[in-house]
This record gives C-alpha cells, structure tokens and sequence, in this order.
C-alpha cells in the first residue's frame, strides 16, 4: 500500500506539473514544449492541448480521489487495531489472576458444599497470580502458553475427577445461581454471543440482587457490544453503572459506555462517560484506566 501510495504521489506530481506547463501554453499565450504541441496548425495544436488538458485534469482527479480513498482506509484500520487492541488488553486483566475479584470467570468454590465466593480485590491484586485451587475445589487454573493470538493462552479453568469434582457439582446444586452464571460466562468465552446474552438475560431477571449480578449485566452489554450494536450495549452499560456506581465492575462499565456512545458516534457524551472514570469515588483497574486515557486521546476529548 505504501508504495502504491508513493507511485500515486509521483504521478500526481508529473500530472501537475504537465498541466501547469500546458495552463500556459492555453492560457497565456505561451510557447508549450515542442512535445505538447502537434505538427498542425495553431488552431489544430491549440484544441488538441485543450483536450489533453482536460483528459489530465480528470485523471488528477480520479488519482486524488483513489488517494483519499486509501488513506482514509488506513486510518480507520489503525483505529480498528487500536480498539482491537484496547479491548483485549481489558479482557486480559479480567481473565488473568491480578483481577479475581472482579473477573467474570474467577469464582471458586470454598469446598465445603457452600456457594461460591470472589476472591477479595487487594489480596488478588497483591498476589498478582491466578486463583489456586484448594483441596477439594470445583476448578484448578492451568497457567496457559501465552502465545499471541493462540486460544486459552492465558489459561483455563479445568474440572478435576474424584473427589474435586463431586464437590463442584455439590457446589452448583447448592447455588443454582452460580451454576447459572458459570454456563451463561462459558458459552461468552467460546463466543457463542447469542446464547450468552440470553443466559445472562435470565441471570439478571431471575436473580437481580445476587452477587454475582453486577457481573452478569456487565457481560450482557459485552455480548451486544462484540456483535456491534452499540446502542443496545450503551443502554445496558448505563443502567449497571446506574445501579451499582460503587461497585467492582463500574469502571469497566463507565468504559464500554463511552466506547459504546463513540461507535455511535456520540463523541461529546462518550468523553462524559470517559471522563469519570477516577471521579466521584469510582474505581477501575489500571488496564481499564489505560484504555479511558486512550479513547479519550482518539477522540480528542478536552
């Protein structure tokens, strides 16, 4: 692409410069050079400049415009990596063990037949490393290859046999919730958006006060939010900030909600929506924090 571009720019050079040399012969009464000028009469050669000039003036035009084409192409392929980019730094940090607490897939079981629990937010942050499993967990969190767009890199929970395993399902019967919630964030992790959004759907319908709700309406907006439609992403973003600005995940809801308004197209309240993030006692994670800072920056918020 580059040295197509380049290519273009020569021409467009040489164009310009030939039409320059032809606007004086036309225009100003001026000799052109002996290659612009045909053997025929003054009227003959006169036309046929007129014409060349003005076969070459639409094709600057049509190279200009294939130009703007290709640059505005690479513009907004760099903007699409960059919020590519962004957003998986986000996902990162909610999957890796450093965010625990308010990681939609890092719950485990206490192994006592009770329900699950999140890990608390400093000892999680302090320890930086994924959840270890206890004796009788329902899960244990294999580290994972880290290979840049491999699946799983960063991890994944596997279900032991014996006796960890009877403990899990004892878990989940004693807390349909959380075997809910833990279906409806497996079916997000293999993309399947559609399922998803219904089984959170039915999480935050049926359980709306439940621990693990905050969450749920998180990653409800997440599944419109991946399958661009962000107008239905903004009014769920909202509506969990709204109901929980205190809470674990407002900041990562404050964050789509701006990222949702920008794809609509809304930049004045996306930079509303980004800039209080670190305001009126909202907490976010710095990846979510370095994310704001950069959508800020792309639309130029003041």
């Amino acid at each position: 692409m580059a040295q197509s571009a380049r290519d273009m720019n020569n021409r467009l050079s040489r164009i310009e410069n030939e039409i320059e040399t032809l606007s004086r012969a036309v225009y100003r009464g001026e000799q052109p050079p002996a290659a612009a000028v045909s053997r025929g009469g003054d009227a003959a050669s006169q036309g046929g400049v007129e014409i060349r000039l003005q076969q070459m003036e639409r094709e600057l035009q049509d190279m200009r415009g294939k130009l703007e084409e290709q640059a505005y192409e690479t513009r907004r392929l760099r903007e699409e990596l960059e919020r590519v980019t962004g957003d998986l730094e986000v996902r990162i940090g909610d999957l890796e063990g450093g965010r625990s607490s308010s990681s939609a897939g890092s719950f485990r079981s206490s192994g006592t037949g009770a329900p699950y629990t999140a890990q608390s937010s400093s000892a999680a942050n302090s320890a930086q490393q994924p959840p270890q499993p206890t004796a009788n967990s329902g899960y244990q969190w294999t580290s994972g290859n880290q290979t840049p767009g491999a699946e799983n890199s960063l991890g994944t929970y596997v279900e032991p046999s014996g006796a960890g395993r009877s403990a899990s399902a004892a878990s989940q019967a004693a807390d349909p919730a959380t075997a809910s919630y833990e279906n409806a964030f497996a079916l997000l992790k293999n993309s399947q958006y559609d399922a998803a959004e219904k089984e959170f759907q039915d999480f935050v319908n049926r359980y709306p006060t439940h621990a693990l709700a905050g969450n749920a309406r998180y990653w409800l907006g997440e599944t419109f939010y991946v399958r661009g439609n962000f107008e239905r992403a903004a009014r769920i973003f909202a509506e969990a900030y709204q109901k929980d600005p205190k809470g674990q995940k407002a900041g990562d809801n404050l964050l789509k909600l701006g990222m949702s308004l920008a794809g609509m197209g809304n930049k004045d309240d996306a930079c509303v929506a980004l800039d209080q993030l670190g305001k009126d006692g909202v907490s976010a994670p710095a990846p979510v924090l370095r994310r704001a800072d950069q959508e800020r920056s792309r639309l130029n918020c003041s």
